[in-house]
C-alpha cells in the first residue's frame, strides 16, 4: 500500500555554501489531493556579521527558504524593514513574510506570502529586510523574480551540469506505507535517468503533513562521472 501523504525532490549543490549555491525542492502531491507546492533553498554562510550586505535571489512561482551553515537557534533573529529591528521574529513588506525560526535545530527564514499559513509563492519584488542576532545588525536584500537556479528536470540526463560540473545529487522522498517496506510502495516515475528501483530508508521528514513532520521513505540519487550516468547511493 502507497502513502497518500505526498513527494519530495530536493536539489542539493556541491558547490560552497553561499548566495550562488542555490537549492530549489520541489514537493509534488501524490493522488490523496495533498496540496503542491514547490520550496526554493539558498544557503548563507552565517546570520551573523556575514549576512549583512547579501542579496538572496529566489525564482518567481515558489516560496523560499535561506539556510545558514553558522547560526545558533539562541539568541533569537529579529527581523523588521527599518532599523532599529525590535524583537519580533518575522516581518511583512509589500505582502511578503520573511519568518525566522528553528527546523530540526537549524535557523532558517521562510520567504512566502503573507496570508496565514499557506506559505504560497512571495510577489516578484525587491526587498530589504532589517535584522539583529547575536549582538549583530545590518540588512540583506531578497529579490524575487531572478531565477536562482534551475529546478531538477523530472528526468535527469547524462547531459545535466552546472556550470561545467557534475549534477548536483537530488534527494527523493516519500510517505512511509502503512504496511509493507519503503521499496515495494516507491511511486511509479521515481526510477530518474534509468536508475534502479529501491534503496530507499526511513528519515524523518520535516516537510510532510503541511509542515508538522513524519517518517518519510528517502534515497539519494548521485551522477557518477565515471559511468557517466545516476545512481542511488
Amino acid at each position: 500500500m502507497r502513502s497518500k501523504t505526498g513527494l519530495r525532490v530536493v536539489t542539493r549543490s556541491r558547490r560552497p555554501a553561499s548566495i550562488a549555491a542555490a537549492a530549489v525542492m520541489v514537493v509534488a502531491a501524490m493522488s490523496s489531493g495533498t496540496p503542491a507546492y514547490a520550496r526554493q533553498e539558498v544557503t548563507v554562510s552565517d546570520c551573523d556579521s556575514g549576512l549583512n550586505g547579501q542579496t538572496i535571489a529566489f525564482a518567481s512561482g515558489d516560496n523560499g527558504r535561506v539556510l545558514f551553515t553558522t547560526c545558533s537557534t539562541t539568541p533569537s533573529l529579529y527581523l523588521n524593514s527599518t532599523s532599529p529591528v525590535g524583537t519580533s521574529t518575522f516581518v511583512v513588506i509589500s505582502g511578503t513574510k520573511f519568518n525566522a525560526q528553528s527546523v530540526g535545530g537549524a535557523r532558517v527564514i521562510n520567504v512566502h506570502d503573507s496570508i496565514g499559513g499557506s506559505y504560497a509563492a512571495p510577489a516578484d519584488g525587491t526587498y530589504v529586510v532589517h535584522y539583529e542576532h547575536n549582538g549583530n545588525s545590518g540588512s540583506f536584500t531578497v529579490i524575487v523574480g531572478t531565477p536562482a537556479s534551475s529546478p531538477p528536470a523530472s528526468s535527469p540526463s547524462a547531459g545535466d551540469s552546472t556550470a561545467g560540473a557534475a549534477p548536483a545529487p537530488l534527494l527523493q522522498e516519500f510517505g512511509v506505507p502503512a504496511t509493507g517496506t519503503c521499496d515495494e510502495a516507491q511511486p511509479e516515475g521515481l526510477n530518474w535517468g534509468g536508475v534502479a528501483s529501491g534503496g530507499w530508508s526511513t528519515a524523518w521528514g520535516e516537510w510532510m503533513h503541511n509542515g508538522l513532520g513524519g517518517w518519510a521513505c528517502s534515497r539519494t540519487l548521485s551522477y557518477s562521472s565515471a559511468l557517466a550516468k545516476w545512481v542511488v547511493d
